[in-house]
């Protein structure tokens, strides 16, 4: 029987099955009676599915998962009826093609040089497909088998002329991580039923990446989403050959350079079915035309990083009027004097806010905002964002203005909390501030923000807060919370305060202070209400 798995060193043992369903002993039920429901969950191949997607390490696949492994090794080996929907699990993700490899018996090392060595039997292809037909993600790693041994190129040649049929053919995604696309032999894994192609660091020198690029419309015609991060000093059209995709759903262009002309946007508008787009414009083609972003009516998430101008454009241009998730990062500094350059900024992002409470004042949720270079000056937040007030629908806000001073008083917080009732995050990161109500302004959270998880306010804490009042109760779910400096003397009594104002709280940061630790403090709190509830519980009975 053939090794169920790619770590070897984990899983090297071959399954051999000792029972069947029907062999396995009955579980004993609490009423001493044998379980005929656990037979039945045995025999029900939908149920068992379900049950061994839980051990699914598509999400980690070089995460700490041997015991996970060891686990679904374990369910191969005991029972023919566990056998496939174990394999299905260890297969499922994979990040090196070593493993199938060495599912041929011919493969061997050959003075130093590892290959497959003579013919390759029936009996070796069909184990190789009945492992590869399983395979659904291949996301490779440099931290994979495939860097430890060398593989001698004519071994992929020899299974690329294995006919017409795809060697992998379930799978749904192919993901080359930084550094990895240049030594890796992708066009094996290329079938119709891919879905899904991330590659990093693709430069305009890559003839593997061009040759790459120019396959996809004819092999994997099925494809629905292509993420391409470039190298920024791209100069050539390398992306034109995927102008022959029509039916992607997302997209994601980032770090590409001159490589985005007016033919790719042009391109980029005409994608009927697109819902996800993330474009970046590092370095901007001179060529790009004002009306390079009309179009894109089914569009539902917007991320683009460009000057100001040139996000303005997209703004006004896109089509949809539905967009969901908007994301906008821009640099750079406006010509003219100090105070210039500070009027120029500020009505830039005030008319970004005015386009997205205009357009999508009834269906934004998730704003991210970020100007990578410092606003001179000080600028009241709200003079800035106001707009967004009219957003009743958004969840989630980050303003990302690190060096910049944007002064937010209680009043200004009080106004955001009663317009966004159905906020979920919330992240300000700013020049710190100093505030003397910092308990008006977390209790005003508290009572008009039921839903909010997650907190980051560009406060600096100096005073203790005093303590609420006995009678207070709160039972609102804000796990994460984060200042930019906590600086008080009575770190006790501080955690003891969020505790009371946020008895659910998980994590308590200091952004500019790592040092400082809150969060273990109210954990012991939290320890000690469970323990007096149980205490008084048991009490009651």
């Amino acid at each position: 029987m053939d090794s169920p798995t790619s770590e070897p060193n984990i899983l090297s043992t071959p399954p051999s099955p000792t029972h069947s369903a029907s062999e396995l002993p009955l579980v004993i039920s609490s009423t001493g009676r044998p379980s005929e429901g656990c037979r039945q969950v045995l025999e029900n191949d939908d149920i068992l599915q379900q049950i061994f997607e839980g051990f699914d390490m598509t999400g980690e696949p070089n995460g700490n998962d041997n015991s996970d492994r060891h686990c679904l090794l374990s369910a191969a080996l005991s029972s023919t009826t566990l056998l496939s929907p174990s394999l299905d699990v260890l297969w499922k993700t994979m990040s090196s093609l070593v493993p199938f490899l060495k599912l041929f018996s011919s493969f061997q090392e050959v003075n130093g040089v590892n290959m497959i060595y003579g013919s390759i039997t029936p009996e070796d292809w069909t184990r190789f497909h009945n492992y590869a037909r399983r395979t659904k993600n291949f996301i490779s790693s440099n931290s994979t088998s495939i860097n430890e041994i060398h593989v001698d190129p004519s071994t992929f040649i020899r299974l690329a002329r294995r006919g017409a049929e795809p060697l992998f053919p379930s799978l749904r995604r192919i993901s080359y991580p930084r550094e990895e696309l240049w030594k890796a032999d992708p066009f094996l894994l290329l079938s119709p039923s891919i879905e899904r192609i991330d590659l990093a660091e693709v430069s305009q020198d890559s003839i593997k990446a061009l040759a790459l690029l120019s396959m996809l419309s004819d092999e994997t015609p099925g494809i629905k989403s292509l993420n391409i991060v470039g190298t920024s000093s791209i100069t050539t059209p390398l992306l034109r050959p995927i102008t022959q995709l029509e039916n992607l759903c997302s997209l994601s262009l980032r770090m590409l350079g001159q490589a985005i002309d007016n033919e790719i946007l042009q391109w980029i508008a005409s994608l009927n079915h697109l819902t996800s787009l993330s474009i970046g414009f590092r370095t901007q083609d001179p060529s790009i035309t004002i009306n390079s972003f009309v179009g894109l009516n089914m569009l539902t998430s917007l991320s683009i990083a460009a000057r100001a101008v040139l996000v303005q454009i997209a703004l006004e241009q896109i089509g949809s009027t539905r967009l969901e998730e908007l994301s906008i990062t821009t640099w750079g500094t406006s010509p003219g004097g100090f105070r210039h350059q500070r009027r120029e900024i500020v009505r830039q992002w005030t008319s970004f806010a005015t386009v997205a409470n205009s357009r999508w004042n009834g269906s934004l949720r998730k704003l991210f905002v970020k100007h990578e270079s410092p606003i001179p000056g000080t600028n009241q937040f709200l003079d800035v964002f106001a707009p967004l007030l009219g957003i009743t629908t958004l969840e989630e806000l980050e303003v990302k203005q690190a060096e910049t001073n944007l002064v937010i008083d209680a009043s200004q917080y009080q106004r955001m909390g009663l317009a966004w009732r159905n906020l979920r995050l919330l992240h300000i990161g700013c020049v710190p501030h100093d505030s003397s109500n910092l308990t008006d302004i977390l209790q005003r959270f508290s009572e008009n923000c039921p839903n909010l998880t997650s907190l980051e306010l560009p406060i600096t804490v100096v005073n203790v807060p005093a303590n609420l009042p006995p009678e207070f109760i709160s039972f609102h779910r804000l796990k994460f919370i984060s200042f930019a400096l906590i600086q008080v003397e009575n770190l006790i009594a501080f955690a003891r305060y969020l505790d009371c104002l946020f008895p659910n709280l998980i994590r308590v940061r200091s952004i500019r202070d790592s040092s400082v630790f809150v969060e273990n403090t109210i954990k012991v709190f939290q320890a000690v209400r469970s323990y007096e509830r149980s205490r008084m519980f048991a009490l009651w009975k």
